[in-house]
C-alpha cells in the first residue's frame, strides 16, 4: 500500500501536512502536494493564477533581525528594577515594596517607600516613551538609552 502527501494551505502557505494511504478519502481542505514540500512552503504561481510549484520558506539565518522593540524596553525596565532591589539584599521589587507599611523597622520602611515611589515614577515615564515610539512622536532608541531616559533611584 502507498502513501500520498497531503497539505492544509493557507493564504499561499503550508500550515499542516498530513499523509493518505491508498483508498482513503481527502481530507476536506487539504490538496495533494509532492513529497519534498514541508511546513512553511509557498505556492508559486503564474500570471494566471496557475500552480507553478513551491519554494521553501527562507532560512532563519536569511531573515532580517527587527530593531529593538518597545516590549525589549518593557523588559529591560523590568530588570532594572529587580536589580536595584536585590542590590540591596532584597528579593525581588515586589518583596521590597512590601516593607513600605513596615512598622518595626525603619529602615526597611523607608527604603520599601522608596522604591515604591521610584518604581510608579520608572512606570510612568516608561509608558510615556512607549506611547510617544508608538504614536511615531519619537523614534525607538536603543535599550541603553531609553533605561538613561528613566528615573534613577536615589
Amino acid at each position: 500500500m502507498s502513501t500520498k502527501q497531503i497539505a492544509k494551505i493557507v493564504d499561499g502557505v503550508v500550515v499542516n501536512i498530513a499523509s493518505l494511504e491508498d483508498g482513503d478519502e481527502l481530507i476536506e481542505g487539504y490538496v495533494d502536494i509532492p513529497d519534498d514540500v514541508g511546513i512553511g512552503f509557498t505556492e508559486d504561481r503564474d500570471g494566471n493564477g496557475v500552480l507553478t510549484g513551491h519554494s521553501p520558506p527562507p532560512k532563519p539565518d536569511a531573515l532580517p533581525l527587527p530593531p529593538p522593540t518597545t516590549w525589549l524596553c518593557i523588559a529591560a525596565t523590568r530588570q532594572m528594577l529587580e536589580d536595584k532591589a536585590r542590590e540591596l539584599k532584597y528579593d525581588s521589587m515586589l518583596a521590597a515594596v512590601t516593607y513600605a507599611e513596615e512598622s518595626t523597622v525603619s529602615k526597611y520602611q523607608t527604603e520599601g517607600r522608596a522604591l515604591r515611589a521610584w518604581r510608579s515614577n520608572v512606570w510612568e515615564k516608561c509608558y510615556e516613551i512607549v506611547a510617544d515610539i508608538d504614536g511615531s512622536v519619537r523614534s525607538q532608541p536603543t535599550v541603553a538609552d531609553f533605561l538613561t531616559e528613566l528615573p534613577t533611584y536615589a
